[in-house]
């Protein structure tokens, strides 16, 4: 997986990461994400990687709180801070 992370754009490969744990992800992988979906970070190492790459002084709770359920954080290059997205509500149910 390393080798596909760090040298597969030579060869015209991608790479689309996602893990359980931020800290699992290869440093090359995160320092150039354009677009996080963080859901519970139980970790203080997790929380640690996030706050490094995420700007979280606007909305401690994304590292310092449990996230209702179903929510998630996104944050995009383009956004000033992340933003807490509700879960999808299709026909009057909870998806």
């Amino acid at each position: 997986m390393k080798i596909l992370f760090t040298q597969g754009r030579s060869l015209n490969v991608g790479a689309w990461s996602g893990s359980q744990r931020p800290v699992m992800i290869p440093e090359d992988v995160k320092s150039q994400a354009e677009v996080w979906f963080i859901f519970r970070l139980a970790k203080k190492k997790d929380r640690e990687v996030v706050e490094g790459y995420v700007p979280v002084e606007e909305t401690p709770d994304l590292v310092g709180k449990s996230l209702p359920y179903r929510y998630f954080w996104f944050y995009e290059d383009s956004m000033s801070k992340p933003v807490l997205i509700a879960p999808l509500k299709l026909g009057g149910k909870r998806v």
